[in-house]
């Protein structure tokens, strides 16, 4: 008896759905050989953050020990009396004398001063080069130092892959299988804190205390509008390193200090002692005059004589350029030049 068709078709299908599977499951373990058996696993990969260090410049070479003596010294308009040279080096030199302790230029001192210790023009020039280096030195180095505590210089990137399926789950793939997989809910990511605004960097710099110089300037070049809205009739503490000292006003009484900033704008502290004066005594009268020798500014107070006349003596050393201090004051003006900041407590 004949079979009928329906009943060979289905015979024939099931017969090729099994083959189908047996494809499946060849097809899924010949994958599972590769993947864990011969297929090579990647290196782990580090990242190397490089950085250049300073480069140490060439050592100074040692200050002469002396203890020469000397009646008096003439530099410039000031002589010192009973000096005693006690250290030389290739561009100043330093001694004490009657009124106290100093260090010179010796390209300010006396001929026979300069013959006597070797001065040469060149190799002071050459030695006050190197002295820069080293300093520049000592700050690139704190810098470094200071970032190699805020991040780490070697950072491990491992790539890590997501792990492979296992045998089950790729099978399960071939096969569909109706599963409840609920669709997890994404998640927010907080919103970026938006930047300060220039008012406040302002307001901030100045609640500090103290402010750094260049710091200072730099956000004054950045907002200048804002910045003589804010800061103008502010009092405020400033850090920095004297670029320049200069002698003004009536008998040489005042001073202006300028301090390092930005390449377009210093910050300057400037006393006005005649202001100062009328304004707590109601008169103006000095007792002092300020002098300028080389890089130092020297303070030399004036005592009357009984037969009349007047005669000056050294009291003390004010300030020298290149010195890191701490000065206080009134903001009069932040101009495109410079920060004027009115110094009433600088010089006594």
């Amino acid at each position: 008896m004949p079979e009928a068709s329906g009943d060979w078709s289905s015979r024939t299908f099931g017969k090729y759905m099994k083959h189908l599977l047996y494809l499946i499951v060849l097809c899924a373990i010949g994958y599972f050989v590769w993947e864990f058996v011969f297929r090579p696993i990647p290196p782990q990969q580090i990242r190397v953050v490089s950085r250049v260090a300073p480069v140490e410049p060439l050592p100074l070479p040692t200050d002469k020990t002396v203890n020469d003596s000397y009646d008096s010294i003439r530099v410039g308009p000031v002589t010192y009396f009973d000096v005693t040279v006690k250290k030389v080096s290739p561009d100043s030199i330093s001694f004490i004398h009657r009124d106290g302790a100093i260090t010179l230029s010796l390209a300010d001192a006396p001929k026979d001063i300069q013959t006597k210790y070797r001065f040469n023009s060149a190799q002071a020039e050459e030695y006050a080069l190197l002295k820069a280096a080293h300093a520049q030195y000592k700050k690139e180095k704190a810098n470094q130092e200071e970032e190699d505590q805020q991040k780490p210089v070697i950072v491990a990137d491992k790539s890590v892959e997501p792990p492979n399926p296992s045998f089950l789950s790729q099978i399960q793939q071939a096969i569909p299988v109706v599963t409840s997989n609920p669709t997890p809910s994404p998640t927010l990511s907080p919103e970026p804190t938006p930047p300060p605004t220039p008012e406040e960097q302002l307001q901030a710099l100045v609640s500090g205390s103290p402010v750094d110089a260049t710091k200072l300037a730099n956000l004054c070049e950045m907002y200048p509008s804002q910045a003589n809205l804010i800061l103008k009739g502010r009092e405020i503490k400033v850090t920095g390193t004297i670029k320049k000292l200069w002698v003004k006003g009536i008998q040489s009484a005042d001073m202006d200090i300028d301090l390092i900033g930005t390449p377009k704008r210093n910050v300057v502290f400037s006393t006005d002692y005649a202001r100062y004066n009328t304004e707590h005594t109601g008169r103006q009268s000095y007792d002092y005059k300020l002098i300028k020798s080389g890089n130092i500014l020297l303070m030399y107070s004036s005592h009357r004589k009984l037969n009349g006349g007047s005669y000056e003596t050294l009291d003390h050393v004010v300030h020298t350029e290149g010195e890191k201090v701490t000065l206080e004051g009134l903001i009069e003006t932040t101009g495109p030049a410079s920060i004027k900041i009115h110094y009433a407590k600088g010089i006594k």
